[in-house]
């Protein structure tokens, strides 16, 4: 009886710790996004102030220099949002694997304890767990190896992608100026 309520003792306190880890990250990533969005919206209103608009061809000028400072903002925004979304997956990665260690852990702990106090014929029964609990873990192991190649991926597209956007928009905002 002392096993199970150790063993319940320890899960519930490694669940409340994996928690509040959880809201801390979730509040330190939601924090982040809210300065970026403010930042954002900051910049966008500063461009478009403050111009004085006589005629056609001055309209068409701030278009395109508001067009220009726009796509480059935009593309920066976006690598930032990315930035923030990559530490958040890192971080929640992290603490699942931290918080998988210790119930695995816990487990091995309680199975050698119930392997010393069970009764003859129960060690098939501790094997077949043992071994179920094993395949879980490499079965973990396997899916955060994938994401980890999978999250290199986009991060290699993303930084591309605001390199080609970043070499574009210069390009663009000058046909635009010519037209």
């Amino acid at each position: 009886m002392t096993i199970q309520k150790e063993f319940l003792a320890s899960s519930i306190l490694s669940a409340y710790s994996s928690l509040h880890e959880l809201a801390q990250i979730a509040l330190d990533s939601t924090e982040q996004t809210l300065q970026l969005n403010l930042k954002a919206a900051r910049s966008y209103l500063e461009a478009s102030q403050g111009q004085d608009l006589d005629g056609f061809q001055d309209w068409g000028s701030f278009r395109s220099s508001l067009t220009e400072s726009w796509l480059t903002s935009g593309s920066q925004y976006a690598s930032s949002l990315y930035g923030i979304a990559a530490k958040t997956r890192e971080a929640l990665g992290h603490l699942g694997e931290n918080h998988r260690a210790g119930l695995s852990k816990s487990v091995g702990h309680l199975l050698e304890k119930a392997e010393k106090s069970a009764p003859a014929g129960a060690e098939l029964g501790i094997v077949a767990v043992r071994s179920a609990l094993s395949a879980a873990n490499s079965a973990f192991d396997t899916w955060n190896q994938a994401g980890q190649r999978a999250a290199a991926f986009t991060e290699a597209q993303v930084a591309a992608v605001s390199g080609a956007t970043a070499k574009a928009v210069p390009a663009v905002a000058a046909k635009g100026k010519a037209a």
